[in-house]
């Protein structure tokens, strides 16, 4: 899915600007619009985050945003030897 380009923003690449050469980062977003409400297209009226009106399924948000973390952490660290 396409979204277009926020200009919302996170403290959090501030540890990043803190030292780029030593300190890796990556901000991983994760939607919890329910799907009915996505199927409609209006992108523009679907609140975010920090937005009082963010409702999304928890149960399904937390298992799916739980299950994509792992598999990108998985992915990206080096296996222990």
């Amino acid at each position: 899915m396409q979204v277009p380009a926020s200009m919302g923003g996170e403290d959090f690449g501030e540890f990043w600007r803190a030292d780029p050469d030593k300190i890796k980062s990556m901000i991983f977003w994760v939607g919890g619009t329910p799907a009915e409400r996505l199927a409609k297209g209006d992108m523009a009226n679907i609140p975010g985050t920090h937005s009082p009106f963010f409702a999304p399924e928890a149960d399904k948000v937390i298992s799916t945003a739980s299950e994509a973390l792992i598999a990108a952490t998985l992915k990206l660290l080096p296996a222990a030897k």
